[in-house]
């Protein structure tokens, strides 16, 4: 989601201030766009040198809700590198504030709420109506303004050509609010505080040390032009006085249905419009989407793979091994600091190859139905395409439990055995994971995890005699008993070199009264145990009753290597990420390893050649 918040918002790359484009392009004006029940929507608009000599422009657009540009004092004209980008392939850049926000007027009731989508092609269609337009309009967006992207597919008109969505939610409860049924405290409690503040046009969020500007004085979101008094802002601002507050609305769900999710744009307005459940009207639409995310950045991978496997329209799709927005690059086999790839500019550059030919003035470019999906293994460190998911040559491997903390290959012969696991509620995976990475793009560094691991309960195999790429999503299956009712159980897979570094790969998470595994149809592609997380299939544990806890972790593509050695390492908690379960009391788990109950670790093993995909 969600917010490339500290990483755009806090350099301040958003900003554009005055009539004259501080990246040398030519205009920038600022009005309002009347919606047809009369709220008024803030957007900027940046146009070409070309546009302004009567030559007609396609046009991109960014529906934000992280401010689409500051005023400061004194002002300042900073650069945005994708409206800057774009106006130089003779594009105009639209950044709208979306209803309830910024300068624009309005209220927000929920996250991507249906009163929110709606506003969509109305903007569009204003946007391809005006004298500089071509006709031709196309969305992009990172985190929430990638799923608002994704969104303006679900009901598109005509001037709606393509779709970028970059780093998105799939599936609001299990991509990022509630990973496994675990509430994420860093979105409905940090991340809902900011936007909150944002919303009222509070300034005082950038008191943080890690936000506060040198050299200038932030003063608040920008009026549009000709606002000079600010009455305008003043009554935007008024009404987002109804705005929900992110960490309220949540502080009640817990399960799936205790939000209200929309299934169709004729709900109320308020209900919260998930792209899993809509994903039959992009269907039909048919806009050419090409959808970004990477396996180290919380659930995006996962909804890539969803909306992959699910397509059967024209679309590109792509995962790497980046931060949250891919201006930094996360692969762990790589050193902290390593060049980001393919490079931002190149990033672009593939972005607009992709455009060009959808983005003419005359009617819609014909497609074939092919789609396709580069993703990028980890380790091997090579760039691969396939047309179908799971890839050919898909097949499962099971590593089982075994004593001495050992991960083997061979099912265990003896009839008993298990091992005790105190839950140490003290753990975490610190301040540069793949969660914390979705509060504003910062890096994603685990850091050697040999020491870490001494925390938690470890099984690990010999070393590998041949290299072995894993591609998809591993399945977690333990043997449990707990001494309480409730409780987490989280699984990290892990990468051991011979020097006895540890690489964290990827992680899997499960509330265990979620764990009761559902033989209904799933609304989109699962790939492992399906749970709904509805509250009716709540399922307590016993205490002292073994069950089977069957889980997925998040999908990943690496290559361990010759001499390396795969683990499993097992918590209850993560401090840093997740909100305590139980809340009053500490677990203590037996997970059984033998004849009788066989818990292993289900990994996708592939063999695939390497193309150039980018």
């Amino acid at each position: 989601m969600i917010g490339k918040f500290l990483g755009q918002i806090a350099p301040l790359i958003f900003l554009m201030l005055g009539t004259a484009c501080s990246d040398g392009s030519g205009e920038m004006q600022s009005v309002y766009i009347p919606m047809p029940d009369g709220v008024r929507i803030a957007a900027d608009i940046h146009l070409p040198e070309s546009a302004l000599a009567d030559n007609r422009v396609p046009a991109m657009v960014r529906f934000t809700r992280y401010w689409r540009a500051m005023e400061t004092e004194p002002p300042q004209a900073l650069d945005d590198p994708e409206i800057s980008f774009f106006n130089s392939k003779n594009y105009a850049f639209v950044t709208v504030d979306v209803r309830g926000t910024g300068a624009s007027f309005g209220k927000q009731e929920n996250i991507w709420s249906v009163d929110e989508t709606r506003d969509f092609p109305h903007v569009i269609e204003w946007i391809a109506k005006q004298a500089w337009s071509n006709g031709a309009v196309a969305t992009i967006g990172t985190s929430y303004g990638g799923n608002t992207s994704e969104n303006a597919t679900f009901d598109p008109p005509a001037a709606l050509r393509a779709a970028i969505p970059r780093f998105t939610d799939f599936d609001w409860y299990t991509s990022i609010l509630f990973p496994g049924g675990m509430k994420n405290k860093i979105i409905s409690s940090e991340w809902g505080a900011n936007v909150y503040a944002l919303d009222m046009n509070d300034v005082s969020i950038y008191e943080k040390p890690r936000l506060k500007p040198e050299g200038f004085k932030i003063i608040g979101v920008r009026p549009v032009d000709g606002d000079h008094d600010r009455s305008l802002l003043a009554l935007a601002v008024s009404d987002h006085q109804a705005n929900v507050h992110i960490t309220e609305l949540f502080s009640n769900v817990e399960f799936r249905d205790d939000l209200i999710s929309a299934n169709s744009l004729e709900d109320p307005g308020n209900a919260v419009v998930s792209s899993q459940r809509f994903r039959k009207y992009a269907a039909g639409a048919h806009v050419p989407t090409w959808h970004w995310g990477s396996w180290m950045d919380a659930g995006t991978a996962a909804g890539v793979l969803a909306r992959f496997a699910s397509d059967s329209s024209y679309g590109r799709h792509i995962i790497g091994a980046w931060n949250h927005g891919a201006d930094s690059d996360a692969n762990p086999f790589l050193p902290a600091g390593a060049a980001v790839s393919p490079t931002t500019d190149a990033q672009y550059e593939n972005i607009f190859n992709f455009l060009s030919p959808l983005m003419k003035a005359e009617s819609k470019v014909q497609q074939d139905n092919r789609k396709t999906l580069a993703y990028f293994t980890m380790g091997e460190n090579a760039w691969k395409q396939t047309e179908n998911w799971p890839p050919a040559g898909s097949k499962k491997v099971r590593f089982y439990l075994a004593g001495d903390n050992r991960l083997a290959i061979e099912p265990p012969i003896e009839s008993t055995g298990s091992d005790h696991y105190s839950v140490d509620f003290n753990y975490g995976t610190g301040p540069k994971s793949r969660w914390t990475t979705q509060l504003g793009g910062t890096v994603v560094d685990y850091g050697d995890r040999r020491t870490v691991d001494d925390e938690l309960l470890a099984y690990t195999s010999r070393p590998m005699d041949q290299p072995l790429e894993i591609t998809g999503f591993p399945v977690m299956h333990l043997y449990l008993s707990s001494t309480t009712t409730d409780g987490a159980v989280i699984a990290y897979l892990q990468d051991v070199a011979p020097d006895g570094t540890v690489r964290m790969i990827t992680e899997g998470h499960l509330r265990l009264i979620n764990r009761k595994v559902s033989d209904n149809i799933p609304e989109f592609p699962v790939f492992s145990p399906y749970h709904t997380f509805l509250r009716k299939d709540a399922l307590p544990m016993t205490p002292g009753q073994t069950a089977l806890i069957a889980f997925s972790l998040l999908p990943t593509s690496v290559l361990i290597e010759k001499g390396h050695s795969l683990r499993i390492a097992i918590a209850g908690h993560d401090k840093d990420v997740f909100i305590r379960i139980p809340e009053d009391e500490t677990p203590v788990y037996t997970i059984e390893r033998n004849t009788e109950n066989l818990s292993y670790l289900e990994l996708p093993v592939i063999e695939q050649e390497k193309t150039d995909a980018m």
